[in-house]
């Protein structure tokens, strides 16, 4: 009955409370245990990813710099920073002019990566503004102004840093007849009325500023100040902090969370508003300083801005353009600025603005190789939705339908943008092959390439980084390229030489397990499985190694190897897994010898792993059930302390398994007659198929249930060799006792069929068979796709239609072929007992009966052409005359 039955349905409604929950608990343990498996990670066969995605190299970090933070390293130097300002103040106090204009120099260099550090570290722009404005002033002294005008303005300004204004206005006033000082006073003033957000009197001052001093030093601070008041004159940015350098990008400029979106700006059909003029002509002043000065301390900033200014006015490709200059600026600072803004704002780009991105760019071959190297970075790489251990893949943005042909087409974009990247980059290779970044940009090309399917471009680009001398990581990671590449290409034997050389020169530890992995592959592939091995133990790929050790190898394959590592940590593990092999194959004097030679001085395995778990460490982690299986019928259960000192009884029953299988094909080949040739060899299929499961096991070497990982393999189509799949079905036939056994007893049926032990053989095939077909995930498929084991099926109705007259056991379920028994009892039931002896008279009465059937019989024989129904008394006569004589007759017998 079905579950989900009408039927069922009402049954489990109307059942007892008790009854619905342990039938609830029995399902849900049911599914906890289906549903717990899954597949390994650690693992090329069975983790279920292809080729390509196990050779792939390991994305960049992010276009972006990170300092580890370091609590005591950033408060020591919070003290020396602080230390170098005090000593820049008393230098002013004193006048030492020389060392003051050292010391402001030296301060700004130390702290140029404002922002790549925290900001406990006592890293001030406000301090970094100044210091430039002091550094200005000291100018003045070459142009005649007095050094006491200048100790003046020097304490002007920290009053201003101070947010003294009303008497920085005083110091300033006394300083009117300072001309040399002018300009900067000017400024000054200026600024002031920025930070009292006066931005309307502070635009025109600077502007004024940039009219009255030409020719000032302060011409750069004017232009852009003047641009950034007018901006703030709009109504302020989202945003604290103002003007002066080039951290006020990361101060003053807006959350890009709040910049208007494209389709929010299109009403600009409508006649220009005050604001919208303001807010060109803020952006022709930014343009105007990135014009004046192209490596102006101001640039990042305007650049920055313009970019904010661009973005709000929804036109993205020149904003995103901005940032990519912005990107290409030497500073550091800038472009960790770009490559946060970059991060909010790119991922909404069509391709279609990127296209009109890269042609914005293609003539400028910084800010090009800028774009092209962050995207290379950040997102060619990607397939799909993959994070890669705690690196994530940036993808383009796009709709989020779970419609299959939205996703086909994400992926037709996804595609068509990688292409569209990897073209460009390609044609700035060309365009500029001498850039500075040549040999990792051509690297990242290649992985771009790869990532496309474009194997040969990959391979002739990673050749390519590695002659133009990339060193370190960039070497490694060229290597892994090339010798992925290779592999793919089925260049077998290069490969293996490529990542042969990534190995000896011990990359890192991301890039030793995917060079391992991948030179795994190409060994198994060029025909040497003794090579992939090696590599499988050195990862620790445990179900790798057990595949290999147990199904892949042939006995003799694995002897060589067993033998050239003798000095191996695993040679115990290597020369048990040799000897099952043996015992498995029938070949039971090598079994015999070679399990002998199995030692170990603790007493158990030095093997992290195994069903079992046999470990030479203590007990750390969870029981499993594996753990508890009994390894004979007098065994009991194995818990993981036992364990630890089961092998040489593991060992020993091996051993004996092999001298009792071995006798019974003696016993076998003795037997005299066929009558005992049938029994014996029945005896012996008997002797397996009622033996422990895990009678041909290697419980060392598998770790995860043979019986989950071998339909993995099949359904990943992760086969590597050919033939694999025959191999695997041989192997599984001669691991599973009911496989074997069945053989055995179909041997019975068709050499000996007319024997008494051939009817129960046969009936046994059918119990075989049954088991089988439901055995486990492994053999269900199999069987389900009409692959058994044995030379033939046999169901039950097979042997009634060969031997019509067998009585069929009392049930299949615990039937015991040896002793012919079912559960421990009576194999069949006891024929029905005969009821009591009839008495004479009875006896004489049926024979009566009969001798008048007799006669009617006979009577119509006689007269059966007569017309009986005209002559009632002859008949009547004839009846009771023969009646009387039969009755006679009957006394007399």
């Amino acid at each position: 009955m079905k579950l989900n039955s009408p039927l069922s349905l009402k049954l489990f409604r109307h059942s007892p409370l008790a009854a619905r929950l342990a039938i609830i608990v029995a399902l849900a343990s049911a599914l906890g245990w289906a549903c717990s498996w899954s597949a390994p990670e650690n693992s090329v066969r069975f983790s279920g990813y292809t080729e390509r995605f196990l050779s792939r190299l390991p994305n960049y970090k992010r276009f972006s710099v990170t300092d580890s933070y370091d609590w005591n390293a950033t408060q020591n130097r919070a003290k020396e920073i602080e230390a170098q300002w005090q000593t820049i103040s008393r230098l002013e106090q004193t006048g030492q002019w020389d060392k003051l204009r050292q010391g402001l120099n030296q301060y700004l260099k130390d702290t140029t990566l404002a922002d790549s550090v925290d900001s406990e570290a006592g890293i001030d722009q406000t301090r970094r503004n100044s210091a430039y404005d002091r550094l200005d002033a000291l100018i003045a002294l070459a142009q005649g102004a007095k050094a006491e005008s200048v100790q003046i303005y020097l304490q002007a300004r920290t009053a201003y840093d101070n947010e003294k204004w009303e008497e920085a206005k005083n110091l300033l006033d006394s300083l009117a007849q300072e001309r040399a000082l002018h300009d900067n006073i000017a400024y000054l003033r200026a600024a002031i009325s920025y930070k009292g957000e006066n931005y309307q009197e502070a635009r025109d001052l600077f502007q004024d500023n940039l009219h009255r001093y030409p020719n000032s030093e302060k011409r750069e601070a004017n232009l852009y100040m003047a641009s950034l008041s007018a901006l703030r004159a709009l109504g302020p940015p989202q945003g604290q902090g103002g003007g002066e350098g080039i951290a006020s990008t990361r101060e003053g400029q807006p959350a890009l969370s709040e910049i208007h979106e494209p389709e929010q700006v299109e009403a600009q059909a409508t006649p220009e508003t005050e604001d919208d003029r303001q807010a060109r002509k803020s952006a022709q002043g930014f343009q105007q300083l990135l014009k004046a000065y192209p490596q102006g301390r101001f640039t990042d900033d305007g650049r920055g801005w313009l970019a904010y200014l661009w973005l709000n006015r929804g036109e993205k490709v020149k904003a995103l353009a901005e940032y990519y200059r912005l990107l290409a600026s030497p500073n550091l600072d800038a472009q960790i600025e770009a490559t946060r803004s970059l991060g909010m704002v790119r991922g909404d780009a069509t391709n279609e603005e990127l296209a009109q991105v890269e042609n914005e760019l293609a003539d400028e071959s910084a800010a090009a190789l800028a774009y092209a190297y962050h995207t290379l970075y950040n997102y060619a790489p990607a397939l799909g939705n993959y994070y890669d251990d705690d690196e994530r893949y940036l993808y383009q943005s796009v709709s989020s339908s779970s419609d299959s042909r939205d996703g086909e087409d994400r992926s037709e974009r996804r595609t068509a943008n990688r292409q569209r990247i990897v073209e460009f980059a390609t044609r700035l290779l060309q365009r500029y092959p001498n850039t500075a970044a040549g040999g990792g940009f051509t690297l990242r090309i290649g992985m771009a390439q790869m990532e496309l399917g474009h194997l040969r471009e990959a391979l002739t680009l990673a050749k390519r980084a590695l002659q133009m001398g990339v060193s370190g990581a960039e070497r490694a990671r060229a290597l892994m390229l090339r010798g992925a590449a290779e592999q793919q290409l089925k260049d077998h034997k290069a490969a293996r030489r490529t990542l042969t050389t990534l190995l000896q020169e011990k990359p890192d530890e991301r890039l030793t397990e995917r060079a391992r992995r991948t030179l795994a592959m190409a060994a198994e592939d060029d025909g040497d499985l003794g090579a992939a091995l090696e590599q499988y133990v050195a990862l620790g790929y445990e179900d790798d190694v057990a595949y290999f050790v147990d199904v892949l190898m042939t006995p003799e394959q694995l002897a060589a190897f067993v033998k050239s590592h003798s000095n191996h940590e695993k040679h115990e593990m290597l020369l048990y897994s040799l000897g099952v092999r043996y015992l498995r194959a029938g070949r039971w004097d090598e079994a015999r010898q070679t399990l002998a030679q199995v030692k170990d001085e603790r007493g158990y395995f030095n093997w992290d792993g195994g069903a079992y778990g046999y470990s030479s460490a203590p007990a750390t982690r969870a029981h499993n059930p594996y753990e508890s299986v009994k390894l004979d019928p007098k065994d009991g259960p194995c818990y993981y302390e036992e364990c630890q000192k089961l092998p040489p009884k593991l060992i020993l029953r091996d051993i004996k398994t092999a001298t009792d299988l071995q006798q019974w094909e003696k016993a076998v080949a003795a037997a005299p007659d066929d009558e005992t040739k049938a029994e014996t060899l029945y005896q012996e299929a008997s002797y397996i198929y009622q033996s422990s499961t895990l009678l041909f096991y290697n419980p060392v070497v598998w770790n995860t249930g043979r019986q989950w990982l071998f339909p993995q393999i099949d359904d990943s189509n992760a086969y590597r060799r050919a033939g694999e799949t025959a191999i695997l079905w041989q192997n599984s036939l001669e691991h599973e006792t009911p496989a074997r056994a069945l053989a055995l007893y179909l041997k019975v049926v068709e050499q000996y069929p007319h024997t008494k032990a051939a009817r129960d053989a046969l009936y046994s095939a059918a119990v075989c068979h049954e088991r089988l077909s439901d055995y486990n995930p492994y053999w269900r498929e199999m069987y389900g796709r009409g692959f058994h084991a044995g030379s033939r099926i046999v169901t039950y109705q097979d042997v009634k239609l060969a031997y019509p007259d067998y009585r069929f056991p009392r049930g299949t379920s615990g039937w015991e072929p040896a002793t012919r028994t079912v559960n421990g009892g009576p194999g069949w039931d006891a024929p029905p007992k005969p009821g009591p002896k009839p008495t004479q008279y009875a006896v004489w009465r049926v024979r009566l009966q009969k001798a008048r059937a007799l006669l009617a019989e006979n009577f119509n024989w006689v007269f059966g052409g007569w017309r009986v129904e005209a002559v009632p008394r002859l008949t009547s006569l004839w009846t009771g005359v023969m009646s009387w004589l039969v009755y006679l007759l009957t006394l007399l017998a």
